[in-house]
């Protein structure tokens, strides 16, 4: 598709070009200069450098324990692998408390 006859402006302003460009740019580039800061400095808080430590430990983990598989595989192969289902209902629990704490304290 071409289309011709058409000018390049936008709303009735013509683009800038050659010596204009340059001297607006100048002046924009002049007035940044001196509104910017030069230098900008971060600086991270003790919790925030906890946090980064705990996910690089995290992520060098394996997601598997194999050790724990290897435990348990030939248990539940033969059939005498018991669930203490008593205690994994306290540990739901526990776990489902200390989720409900942190969530009431975010929000305070």
């Amino acid at each position: 598709m071409r289309i011709s006859g058409r000018s390049k402006s936008v709303g009735g302003a013509s683009p800038l070009t050659g010596a204009a460009r340059s001297s607006s740019q100048d002046k924009v580039d002049s007035l940044a200069a001196s509104v910017l800061p030069r230098n900008d400095d971060v600086e991270l808080s003790d919790s925030s450098r906890e946090v980064d430590k705990a996910k690089s430990l995290l992520s060098a983990m394996p997601d598997t324990r194999m050790e724990k598989v290897q435990e348990i595989k030939p248990l539940v192969e033969n059939g005498s692998y018991q669930i203490a289902s008593g205690r994994v209902a306290k540990k739901m629990v526990d776990s489902a408390l200390r989720e409900s704490v942190n969530v009431r304290k975010q929000k305070r």
